[in-house]
């Protein structure tokens, strides 16, 4: 038998805020693999950037010849975009998808020439538990490798963030607990799958997701005995927790007083909000070249009313790993008529009437959480403009997100609702942070995007 693993994980990012615990998910999963015995090859790649971890799989699979069994773990970022899962390496970018990170697509390309008898995927990522397959890039009957067995095991749904930890993140932590949940015998991956279901059965907003296509008899380890040193460090890292929480119960208060200093309270988050939003109406200052053409109106909102943001804002918020619920961020599908739930499933299908919906809700008491900026024009030739700002509290940090959009007109005295994307830019402050650097550079971007525009309209008009 000819059987590899292959383990990625990223603590350090460029672009994303880093994750401590994912290097030590990885040396976890290296421990526990090594113990079974069962793989010829454990390759880690940690910390790398796109091309880099790509180029590592192609090595990986051209040098292991046939392939029985591959195993791929991932931990660290994840993004979910236009139905596809994103692996997230050290150099994701949000703009840049496909070349910044690993498609689920592409990554069952890399594997393809191996042509293995069982792919196994453990994803602990936020937004991880979409559908296997997409398209025809790894089509079960339209290739010339059928795949034989495949299984998915996600830490989430594609809507919900997957939790970080000390030392392990969330999901991994219980992954380990679920490979030793048998006392003797083989431990197949069903039964792993069945242990995190019932792990996670009453939580509400992390909710692991499974996929498989197999016999079901497929072995994670033949003897769980071997794994019984992973076993005892559980029961000894228990008992030393508890003891550290007995010993240590007034370092604990003292050390949570000094955080509650730093972190979000209703008073704190509204005054922060409401200075957000005075200081952008301050500086938002148009010369006279804009105010020619446009006359500039302020509206704001006490909820999320703006549609064409709601899909960026739950991208990036789902990513971020937030340990508080003040605001819930929901992607789902629907038809007329019918329940989300019913329809879900229609959609990852391909149900052309099935829509794909946004949800963000408020769950703690707010003023105001979104103003909109709208420049209408004098002149019908020219488009309308909107700068909409909208702020995401979370207990430790503020989310601040910029969305500009160019309208086009669809009746003689009425734009469309929903313009083309211009810009779109997202901050993260803390609560006892300066506002002023990140509502500058929000005026600023809009005043030079709609200069930009002008000159454009110019030029033309000059050509013609």
């Amino acid at each position: 038998m000819n059987n590899i693993a292959i383990l990625a994980g990223n603590s350090e990012y460029k672009h994303l805020n880093p994750l401590a615990c994912c290097l030590n998910d990885v040396e976890k999963i290296y421990q526990i693999l090594n113990l079974s015995e069962k793989y010829q090859k454990i390759h880690k790649i940690k910390n790398k950037t796109s091309s880099e971890t790509k180029d590592k799989i192609r090595e990986i699979i051209e040098e292991s010849g046939k392939i029985d069994e591959i195993l791929f773990y991932f931990t660290g970022h994840g993004y979910f975009n236009q139905d596809d899962f994103y692996y997230c390496p050290s150099d994701f970018e949000i703009k840049r998808p496909n070349e910044t990170g690993i498609s689920n697509d592409e990554l069952h390309i890399l594997i393809k020439p191996a042509k293995p008898e069982l792919i196994v995927k453990i994803i602990d990522a936020c937004n991880s538990g979409n559908q296997l397959i997409k398209g025809d890039a790894f089509s079960i009957k339209n290739t010339s490798y059928d795949i034989k067995n495949i299984i998915q095991i996600a830490s989430c749904l594609s809507s919900q963030s997957s939790l970080a930890g000390i030392p392990l993140s969330f999901f991994t932590h219980h992954f380990v607990e679920a490979t030793v949940s048998k006392s003797e015998g083989a431990v197949y991956y069903t039964d792993i799958i069945a242990s995190l279901r019932d792990k996670f059965l009453e939580n509400e907003f992390q909710t692991p997701h499974f996929t498989s296509q197999g016999t079901g008899r497929e072995q994670f380890i033949d003897d769980v005995r071997k794994l019984s040193s992973i076993r005892d460090e559980l029961i000894n890292e228990k008992i030393e927790t508890d003891n550290i929480l007995e010993n240590t119960e007034i370092d604990i208060v003292d050390q949570l007083t000094k955080i509650e200093d730093s972190i979000a309270n209703e008073e704190k988050s509204n005054k922060f909000i409401s200075k957000i939003f005075s200081e952008t109406n301050e500086k938002l200052k148009f010369n006279e070249k804009i105010t020619k053409l446009y006359s500039i109106n302020e509206k704001e909102y006490n909820d999320y009313y703006m549609d064409n943001c709601k899909k960026f804002i739950i991208q990036i918020i789902n990513s971020e790993k937030l340990s508080d619920n003040l605001v819930t961020a929901r992607r789902y599908w629907e038809k007329d008529g019918n329940r989300p739930w019913e329809t879900t499933i229609g959609a990852f299908f391909g149900d052309p009437d099935a829509r794909e919906k946004f949800q963000l809700s408020i769950n703690c008491s707010l003023g105001t959480v979104q103003t909109v900026i709208t420049l209408t024009p004098k002149f019908r030739t020219l488009k309308e403009i909107r700068l909409v700002i909208s702020t995401i509290p979370s207990i430790k940090h503020c989310y601040v997100f910029e969305n500009i959009t160019f309208h086009s007109l669809t009746d003689w005295d009425r734009y469309s609702e929903h313009g083309n994307v211009v810009s779109q830019r997202w901050f993260r402050l803390g609560w006892n942070e300066d506002t002023s650097l990140t509502t500058a550079e929000i005026c600023n971007n809009l005043n030079q995007e709609i200069l930009d525009y002008i000159e454009k309209i110019t030029n033309k008009m000059i050509e013609n």
